[in-house]
């Protein structure tokens, strides 16, 4: 492997290792107990919400990880290709004091650009209220809830997927 190059295979397995880290996160919260906790009835819709709040819940870490390691990434090259510049370390190795700097600022720089066009945040957020408001919905499903219409409850699921989709897409 070329020098300069152990930067950049550092900083991916970083990268990949956060990922598959917040993938295989589980959150176990009280939602996970709401399918035992409710009636009969209530059971297989109880589980389609929990099962939804997941997916919510692992899309925004999942979104999480790569806006904020877009982002703390983007700082760190930038932030490293000027630190670069001025440390009399590769002064021995005049082409990789130019050449290191000049990858690291462009990694930066293609970071942003990722983040700002791919719209990272609002795909993060736009799963972590979706993933609330399915959990809320879970506690509607309670027995304590008295008087929570069945079907008013899949409309509920219907509207938080929707506007979880026109939020993502930029829509709404």
């Amino acid at each position: 492997m070329k020098k300069g190059h152990w930067i950049a295979v550092v900083v991916l397995v970083f990268v990949i290792g956060l990922v598959i880290l917040q993938s295989n996160w589980h959150d176990t919260s009280a939602i996970d107990r709401v399918p035992c906790l409710v009636t009969k009835n209530k059971h297989d819709l109880a589980q389609v919400v929990v099962d939804n709040y997941h997916r919510y819940r692992g899309n925004s870490i999942r979104w999480s990880a790569v806006y904020f390691g877009c982002l703390f990434g983007a700082a760190a090259f930038s932030a490293l290709s000027a630190l670069l510049l001025k440390l009399e370390i590769l002064a021995a190795h005049p082409r990789l004091q130019k050449d290191l700097p000049a990858i690291l600022a462009t990694l930066a720089a293609l970071l942003i650009t990722l983040t700002t066009s791919g719209d990272f945040a609002r795909k993060w957020q736009a799963n972590r209220i979706a993933a609330s408001d399915m959990e809320n919905l879970a506690y509607d499903l309670l027995p304590q809830r008295t008087g929570v219409d069945m079907s008013d409850l899949v409309q509920r699921m219907q509207t938080i997927n929707t506007k979880q989709n026109l939020v993502i897409v930029g829509t709404e």
